[in-house]
């Protein structure tokens, strides 16, 4: 089968490592990956930010990226929350709209447009992998996933024939981790309440690894784990580089197949380039992570025809800019990394250096 990859915004800009163990997972079962080099930001941010024009201007050009008649079989994404509204919602703000074509036309890639569990376990018929990982892990089922795309157990039946693999049962797993794309800035402290819900269950389980299927949701909890429950060298109580429970993507997991179990790709720490044995310098990654993110907005921006509104939205880009952070953005910044590395793409590392201080 021929299968496009979905890269989506977050992956592609601070973990893509985990596109690629998309591709090696996919070709590892035989099947082609091609890339459609065409392919930009879809749009979900800014329609759930209230910016319905901008989310339909993006749909528009990747709808016409990723449907065009090149022989793909389907189209697979690392992330439940971007199929989730190409697939499930965009038709319906289209129509909305009055933009016929546009929802046709999702409509005519939604048919083929999966979440990799699902492709996987759904579409393929397949669930185990040949992956290897001798880890104790616990599901975080992320709400697109549950509630949008509906991945049902897909997850839960690949990791059950992950090799050495201990799968444990999560507290109030259905709960929401507090993420919500732009909720977490816009409602700091409810995100913040949530999220250390989220955090202590995780804990609770006694796992070294807590894994989903959408990358913003585990960036957003490997930030707070960092944060509440970070880990320890010998018994000075030191940092020793990032939590103690590793928030690692499902395809990373799948992508595994180290018999001694070497650490997957952190979404704690993004950017890191993981092998056997990787232990990260916490305060070097975290400088190389928003520095890194800085530069890809930058690039962005600079592209033909792309505005730096295309990427993120003008309220959230208007409040980061302002002259003084506000009281949110600021205890968002204490907890996560999810904001300190957008907060870096727009605004310097001003804002990042007061958040890694407190």
């Amino acid at each position: 089968m021929k299968i496009a990859l979905f890269i989506t915004c977050v992956a592609d800009t601070l973990f893509p490592e985990t596109g690629i163990a998309v591709v090696r997972v996919l070709e590892r079962l035989g099947h082609e990956v091609v890339f459609p080099a065409g392919q930009t930001c879809c749009g979900q941010m800014h329609v759930n930010s209230g910016h319905r024009d901008d989310a339909l201007r993006l749909a528009r050009r990747f709808v016409d990226a990723m449907g065009r008649d090149d022989g793909v079989d389907a189209v697979v994404s690392p992330s439940s929350s971007c199929v989730g509204w190409v697939r499930e919602l965009l038709p319906g703000v289209a129509r909305e709209a009055g933009d016929e074509r546009l929802a046709a036309d999702a409509e005519a890639l939604g048919g083929r447009l999966f979440e990799l569990s699902e492709l996987l376990v759904r579409r393929l018929g397949v669930e185990d992998v040949g992956a290897a990982y001798p880890r104790r892990v616990t599901l975080h089922p992320t709400c697109h996933s549950q509630r949008v795309t509906r991945v049902g157990d897909a997850p839960e039946r690949l990791l059950a024939h992950v090799r050495g693999l201990e799968l444990l049962e999560l507290p109030d797993a259905a709960e929401c981790c507090g993420f919500g794309g732009t909720f977490s800035i816009k409602n700091a402290a409810v995100s913040v309440a949530m999220l250390e819900d989220k955090c202590r269950n995780i804990l609770a389980t006694g796992a070294e690894v807590v894994t989903a299927v959408d990358p913003s949701c585990l960036l957003h909890i490997g930030g707070g784990l960092s944060r509440l429950a970070p880990r320890t060298n010998g018994g000075d109580g030191r940092d020793g580089g990032g939590p103690a429970v590793r928030a690692v993507h499902l395809a990373d997991i799948l992508a595994a197949q180290h018999p001694a179990g070497a650490v997957a790709h952190d979404m704690s720490f993004p950017d890191q380039h993981a092998v056997a044995g990787f232990q990260p310098d916490p305060v070097g990654l975290e400088h190389a992570a928003h520095a890194g993110a800085r530069e890809a907005f930058k690039h962005r921006a600079e592209l033909p025809g792309i505005d730096f509104h295309m990427n993120v939205p003008q309220a959230w880009r208007q409040e980061l800019q302002g002259q003084q952070s506000t009281d949110k953005t600021q205890t968002a910044l204490q907890c996560s990394h999810t904001i300190p590395a957008f907060a870096a793409a727009m605004r310097g590392d001003d804002l990042v250096e007061q958040w890694r201080l407190d």
